[in-house]
């Protein structure tokens, strides 16, 4: 198997060489062999990333697409084998975000997590879910993407903590992966068009917007907004949301936002996800 990879990377760096060869034949037998190449194929292209002219790395990104797209399938039914719901949840998240910026990207969910996390501690040795909330959404200014709002980027939670915006679950996801490594229960609460997350203070049921600065919601704020649906609301938002009714609701966020900015391939992938 070693010894396999090695034999293509030998020949990778000929392959390489001859994008741009005269010879159309040439070219053509060079761009078989780079799409049949496999999912490692962008990762390995790496080596050579300093010898690829403007017009070759253009002849390779639809090889590079299709590969990370096959790359993400692979990866995604992995997912069903993770026991632990926390941990299938944040393994989503960091595929959603390697298909979006790249396999080579150094950028990984779990440890930008791990070091929000560290950093609250830090701040607030002794704080609760409501000081995270406000470290998170205030002090550091993790805001919802109201501008671009369905841009495909906002369903990626590492480029939500680098461009501190996203959508409402990503950003209750932040908070809810980073409440667990601080010793918090933090759940997600599945209310429809936006996703919040649900705390307990003084054993009264809370919410969290997280799209909009952490602001916390009462019962007696629901009533305000509710009016005669309010039985209704409260069902929905006593309901627990499951990590994989959590991982739909992303899924089904991505094809919407895919569709919307006419991209119609991407849509189709994480359809084949959400139909799984």
């Amino acid at each position: 198997m070693a010894e396999s990879k090695v034999m293509d990377r030998e020949k990778l760096k000929y392959l390489v060489k001859l994008i741009d060869d005269e010879s159309e034949e040439v070219r053509n037998n060079v761009l078989f062999e780079l799409y049949h190449y496999g999912p490692n194929l962008e990762i390995d292209l790496l080596e050579f990333s300093g010898s690829l002219s403007k017009s070759n790395r253009k002849l390779l990104e639809p090889i590079i697409n299709s590969n990370r797209k096959n790359w993400l399938r692979d990866q995604w039914i992995k997912k069903d084998a993770i026991k632990d719901d926390f941990e299938k949840l944040e393994y989503c998240l960091n595929l959603i975000s390697k298909f979006q910026l790249g396999l080579t990207v150094s950028f990984e969910v779990t440890s930008m997590l791990d070091k929000l996390a560290m950093d609250f501690r830090n701040y607030y040795p002794y704080g609760n879910e409501v000081d995270l909330s406000v470290y998170l959404f205030q002090q550091l200014g993790i805001e919802g993407a109201s501008k671009d709002y369905y841009n495909p980027m906002n369903s990626n939670a590492v480029y939500a903590i680098r461009k501190r915006k996203g959508l409402p679950i990503t950003l209750a996801l932040i908070y809810i992966l980073v409440g667990k490594r601080c010793g918090f229960h933090i759940e997600g609460c599945n209310f429809p068009g936006h996703f919040l997350a649900r705390i307990k203070i003084d054993n009264e049921l809370v919410l969290v917007d997280c799209f909009n600065g952490g602001r916390l919601i009462y019962k007696s704020n629901i009533a305000e907004f509710a009016e005669d649906m309010y039985d209704s609301v409260m069902f929905l938002i006593e309901q627990e949301a499951n990590i994989n009714l959590i991982i739909k609701r992303v899924l089904a966020n991505l094809i919407n936002a895919y569709s919307k900015s006419k991209q119609p391939e991407n849509a189709e992938l994480f359809q084949e996800f959400l139909l799984v």
